[in-house]
């Protein structure tokens, strides 16, 4: 099994390569996928951080960890699918998908 020290240090290396493409990217597509990266480093925080912190021979050993990070993570499907959609209807009008260009947006 793998330590929960490691998993919570690879949370926060996803967690800084979700706010680099963030701040470094300027394509709407590649911020998407950065702050994809950030909920799902944060459910990882919480998995590993339910494991640590779980009583030995607990009925609900980690699961409410385990629960927030399902939570976690149907919001982050529920942010993407509404940010494609706006990005994909950008694009119909004739907007490119850089974030500079979407100043602009308009009925």
């Amino acid at each position: 099994m793998i330590p929960s020290e490691w998993l919570i240090a690879f949370s926060l290396i996803l967690f800084a390569f979700g706010w680099i493409a963030i701040l470094v990217r300027r394509n709407v597509i590649v911020m998407l996928m950065g702050v994809q990266w950030l909920f799902v480093s944060v459910a990882l925080a919480f998995v590993s951080f339910a494991r640590s912190y779980a009583h030995e021979g607990a009925v609900w050993e980690g699961a409410v960890g385990e629960s927030a990070a399902v939570l976690v993570l149907a919001i982050a499907i529920i942010h993407l699918v509404v940010g494609l959609s706006v990005t994909l209807s950008q694009k119909h009008v004739g907007v490119s998908s850089d974030v500079d260009d979407a100043s602009d947006l308009r009925w």
